[in-house]
């Protein structure tokens, strides 16, 4: 059990690696920012303060509304919200790719990177180790407004989180509408090509992942 453990934390590492990655190379595709990395620079832009950590200061604040709606918070929610966005500082720092300058050259890139956000998303729901804190709220906000469809919900945060950051200068651009309308289905030709059942999947909270780890045998 231990060992499953070790395992799952690998594989959910790989998957926020992958998920940054590909949120870097979106916002390096520059022909439009998905909607929270528009928010995030937005703010980066404000306040000087480096993307990724905009990125966590957000998460712990979405990670107080989560508590608030009674969602599951685990391992695997605090590390979604640290290790994601720090993936893009990295990448930023070390210079891994260019900005690229022309929607020839960044359409391409963009599109990589939605499908690596789309692989490492399976990656890390997999570990069942907690939701990501912007998932974990769509899903409390569903909850208690149950006749509105969870589609129109995230559509509706996401729309706001564009605009903020629109406000607050990020770029939006046809990459933008590209991403809000496709993002889902990429995940789902992904999860489809993999054979993954998201409904089947029973996340873990901080107690039950300790609970079981102690009572675990190696």
């Amino acid at each position: 059990m231990k060992m499953d453990y070790l395992k799952r934390l690998v594989r959910m590492l790989i998957g926020l690696t992958f998920c940054g990655t590909g949120s870097y190379f979106i916002i390096q595709a520059n022909i439009g920012l998905g909607p929270w990395e528009a928010f995030h620079i937005g703010l980066s832009n404000m306040t000087g303060i480096m993307y990724g950590n905009v990125s966590i200061i957000v998460g712990a604040f979405i990670v107080i509304i989560d508590l608030v709606l009674k969602e599951k918070i685990g391992f695997g929610t605090v590390l979604n919200a640290i290790i994601y966005p720090k993936w893009v500082d990295v990448w930023n720092a070390v210079g891994l790719i260019e900005k690229r300058q022309s929607m020839l050259s960044g359409f391409p890139l963009l599109l990589l990177g939605m499908t690596m956000v789309a692989v490492g998303t399976w990656l890390y729901m997999g570990c069942a180790m907690g939701s990501g804190p912007r998932d974990s709220m769509i899903v409390g906000v569903n909850k208690r407004f149950p006749k509105a469809p969870v589609g129109v919900i995230k559509a509706s945060l996401e729309l706001f989180v564009v605009a903020a950051g629109f406000l607050m200068g990020a770029k939006i651009g046809v990459g933008t509408l590209i991403i809000l309308l496709c993002q889902s289905s990429v995940l789902q030709i992904v999860l489809s090509i993999v054979k993954f059942d998201v409904k089947a999947v029973k996340h873990e909270n901080f107690a039950d992942t300790i609970r079981n780890i102690r009572g675990a045998k190696v």
